[in-house]
């Protein structure tokens, strides 16, 4: 085979791995597309009860269950908004998705709640370098409330005011900087509708594009 051919033969296998990937990615996308789609709002509903009745129990100097609620309202966005949809879009599998997101969900070492930083990696979004409003670092804070919540429920440790607001500046952060940016990354236009289940936007060549998802609810396998 001469030069010409083996220079033929490499261009071949690139631009064969090329669409491999591009056609892997494009499945991926897909298939969380799909899943936000389908779930996106029941969940974002029960997050953002809980964020409400948190916020009222706050105002009422009730930090400990207030913390609570804020921190259910974090473990919902992150299983159900994130891992469940990135898992399942990057292993083209449920049922990996379920048993790899139970065991970052369960976080027993430290090992698995890498896991999650290193997913969202994956999608362009860096949590170890965000920060809630009081510049505190995004996971930091997240780990850190959970304990306290931990604390508070298991060992009835004591909540203070700071430890209620860092709960709510960590739902914040992971809704307006994590969430929302995925969304639109996705081609979702929350903006315009307001909806996970529907998509309507304008392209950039001026033209409109629609779609739209059934409602689903991911809690009635509860």
């Amino acid at each position: 085979m001469s030069s010409h051919d083996d220079y033929g033969y490499y261009e071949q296998e690139l631009a064969m791995e090329k669409f491999l990937d591009d056609s892997l990615k494009q499945i991926a996308e897909d298939n969380v597309r799909l899943y936000l789609g389908t779930y996106g709002d029941a969940v974002e509903e029960r997050t953002r009860e809980c964020v409400k009745l948190a916020k009222e129990l706050q105002k009422a100097n009730f930090h400990g269950s207030s913390l609570s609620l804020f921190v259910t309202a974090i473990e919902l966005l992150i299983r159900f908004m994130l891992l469940r949809p990135l898992m399942q879009g990057a292993f083209l599998s449920d049922e990996w998705a379920e048993i790899l997101s139970n065991r970052i969900a369960a976080g027993r070492s430290s090992e698995d709640r890498k896991m999650l930083p290193a997913i969202l990696q994956q999608w362009g979004i860096d949590i170890n370098s965000l920060r809630t409003k009081s510049n505190r670092h995004l996971w930091s804070s997240i780990q850190d409330v959970i304990k306290k919540r931990h604390g508070f429920v298991h060992s009835g440790k004591s909540v203070a005011p700071q430890d209620s607001q860092e709960g709510l500046e960590a739902v914040d952060a992971l809704l307006t900087q994590v969430l929302i940016p995925l969304a639109e990354k996705l081609g979702f236009s929350l903006s315009e509708t307001g909806k996970w289940h529907k998509i309507d936007k304008r392209t950039p060549g001026g033209g409109e594009y629609h779609t739209s998802f059934t409602p689903g609810n991911p809690f009635d396998k509860e």
